[in-house]
């Protein structure tokens, strides 16, 4: 308990608040964003992937920027500026017409949630002494983790029942707490002397090893978070939403033994562990024709996802200056949104391409179903088998 009690103090605890607040504005919108677009707005599928696309490569140029910004600036301003955009976001949603638009939206929560979530980061490697940075970076995500239950079930609750404007409006109320509750934080950037400058402008360069890490390993994360879903669909598992909600849980409760595994072995040996939990997590899902493979791919999918996810944002700031940590965090966040356009769009390619190839004879139906196979067609049969 003595690490939790040096890491889990005031600014800490307001960190993972507002984190957890500004996460679930942020979850609430996206789940929902293709949604609206969509079938409000009236933009095709493919449109909708493109404002993500867009939206990922805004986020990867101005995460350096914003490093620098936290950097020089108290922590909570630049926290607070974020959940200021993330509000008025979701008022200009709201009058979204056309694609340039969505394209512009997109684009400006990008950056709202750039800044919140740098100065989050910037917060955790800030508040706590440097040979507690791993654990910070572990405890960091309560926050995040706790956003996926709210979020989606907040949003799609609200524009099921009362419609998208009041979904937009309620997630305005929400972040102007957010705003509240970043001013509160008193975390500022710390100063170290004789510390030599560096050449790269925004970027750390003990933080490059994450930021590789972090793009490579994201193959797996979002190609799963796009495909698991609906994969598991196609083979006829009704519950397949249930991976997403045990894995949640699973990664929530393992943050809280995250810390003393990588203090007792090292963030390498915890690393090969977690990302080879998600390669079994990836394995499982493959050839899951039963429920019982769909809850062991969970639970090694929350486990690996969690654990990958901080020993990453551990090698990012761990050897960072004090007064680097924000650009530190934001080199990381770099690899992180790259992996994000990057993996999406060869995922996208490799779906169309086994489609294209397996359409024929009555083609595969629930992908007909769904309006997503490259033929065009809606299947109107019985499942194929």
């Amino acid at each position: 308990m003595g690490v939790y009690k040096q890491v889990l103090k005031r600014n800490f605890i307001l960190m993972v608040i507002a984190n957890l607040i500004c996460g679930t504005i942020h979850m609430a919108i996206n789940t929902n964003l293709a949604a609206y677009l969509v079938n409000e707005v009236g933009l095709t599928q493919a449109q909708f992937g493109t404002v993500g696309s867009v939206g990922g490569i805004v986020g990867m140029i101005l995460y350096p920027l914003i490093g620098v910004f936290c950097d020089k600036f108290r922590h909570g301003v630049c926290g607070a500026i974020g959940a200021a955009i993330l509000m008025i976001i979701s008022f200009m949603y709201l009058q979204v017409d056309s694609f340039g638009m969505a394209v512009l939206c997109k684009c400006i929560q990008t950056a709202g949630f750039a800044f919140v979530i740098n100065a989050c980061l910037s917060i955790s490697a800030s508040s706590v002494k440097h040979e507690l940075r791993s654990s910070a970076m572990t405890l960091y995500g309560l926050g995040s983790a706790l956003s996926y239950f709210t979020g989606p079930q907040t949003g799609t609750k609200l524009s099921t029942a009362l419609g998208y404007p009041t979904m937009f409006k309620v997630c305005a109320v929400i972040a102007v707490v957010g705003i509240v509750v970043f001013l509160l934080n008193t975390s500022k950037p710390q100063k170290e002397e004789n510390v030599p400058k560096k050449k790269m402008f925004g970027i750390e360069k003990s933080a490059l090893p994450a930021l590789f890490l972090s793009f490579t390993i994201l193959q797996i994360v979002f190609i799963g978070q796009s495909y698991v879903t609906i994969s598991l669909l196609e083979r006829g598992i009704a519950r397949a939403a249930l991976f997403w909600s045990i894995g949640a849980v699973v990664n929530l409760v393992f943050r809280m033994f995250m810390t003393r595994i990588i203090n007792k072995i090292g963030i390498n040996k915890s690393f090969y562990f977690t990302v080879s939990l998600l390669a079994v997590a990836i394995i499982c899902i493959a050839f899951a024709n039963n429920f019982v493979l769909v809850i062991l791919a969970a639970v090694c999918w929350g486990i690996g996802y969690n654990g990958t996810q901080a020993c990453n944002m551990s090698l990012a700031v761990l050897r960072a200056p004090a007064e680097r940590v924000g650009q530190a965090s934001a080199t990381h966040q770099v690899g992180h949104d790259l992996g994000m356009v990057v993996w999406l769009q060869v995922a996208g390619i490799l779906v169309l391409q086994c489609l294209e190839r397996n359409c024929g004879d009555g083609g595969p139906s629930f992908y007909h179903q769904q309006r997503l196979c490259p033929c065009g067609q809606q299947f109107k049969g019985t499942r194929a088998q």
